[in-house]
């Protein structure tokens, strides 16, 4: 039993490393966000798609009289809730995996946006047997986060995290193949 937690600056290939995770190895995508962006949606509402696509999250929310890009209103919404509880998004990630099928879980588990040190303590606690590997995805080329927010750089001191670099080709798919390999040498 596996879960991946994918870290990286936006735009370094989180979300198509977990989508290959998904149609090649089976894996079963989840993102701490997921419930941050139910919550924007409602409160302002948009569309969810509109805040699961960089493009879209760019746009101008008309509802808000700030008249912020939704970006913002994600970043500053997630800021309002850490201040309540430091761990609320991942205490909800861990529920809605739970609610899926609570006899059987999903063997297989991949976290496309992991940005704080206390998820993964999270994670350990609520799925005991399972076997967590953090995955540092990192662009070529990308030494800055193109979003101006800290939680970019939370994990940036983990130094002891399975590196798989993106280069923006082929390639990638045998990275992914490779960090499979290691998991299954890890459970063994």
């Amino acid at each position: 039993m596996s879960i991946i937690l994918l870290r990286g600056f936006s735009h370094s290939g989180k979300d198509f490393v977990g989508q290959i995770l998904c149609d090649t190895y089976n894996y079963k995508r989840f993102a701490f966000a997921d419930s941050l962006k139910k919550i924007v949606s409602k409160d302002f509402g948009c569309p969810i798609n509109i805040l699961h696509s960089q493009e879209g999250k760019l746009n101008i929310c008309e509802k808000d009289p700030l008249r912020r890009t939704y970006r913002q209103i994600l970043i500053d919404e997630a800021l309002r809730l850490r201040n309540i509880d430091t761990g609320v998004f991942a205490k909800h990630c861990c529920q809605e995996i739970y609610e899926l099928n609570p006899v059987d879980l999903p063997k297989r588990i991949v976290i496309t946006d992991w940005r704080y040190p206390n998820e993964i303590q999270i994670l350990t606690d609520s799925f005991p047997g399972y076997i967590i590997t953090p995955v540092h995805i990192q662009r070529e080329g990308q030494t800055k986060s193109p979003v101006n927010d800290i939680s970019e750089y939370q994990l940036d001191s983990r130094s002891s995290d399975y590196q798989l670099c993106n280069r923006l080709d082929n390639t990638i798919f045998n990275e992914i193949k490779i960090l499979i390999d290691y998991i299954g040498f890890k459970s063994n």
